[in-house]
């Protein structure tokens, strides 16, 4: 606690997980335990819903 690294310790983004993780990164930005498991179902949801015909400001 007296070094500051507490504040790098952060529950997963991905509610399914939830799992807590360290943050390595340099900009202390991470959001997921796994870039490789939650971080790639997270981008892939949120670029299946933007890229969904039906979705609005996307013309096809």
């Amino acid at each position: 606690m007296t070094t500051g690294e507490w504040c790098r310790l952060k529950v997963c983004a991905n509610d399914a997980c939830q799992q807590a993780f360290y943050d390595h990164s340099r900009a202390r930005t991470g959001r997921w335990c796994s870039m490789r498991t939650c971080g790639n179902q997270s981008k892939q949801k949120t670029w299946r819903h933007r890229n969904s015909p039906g979705v609005s400001g996307v013309s096809w």
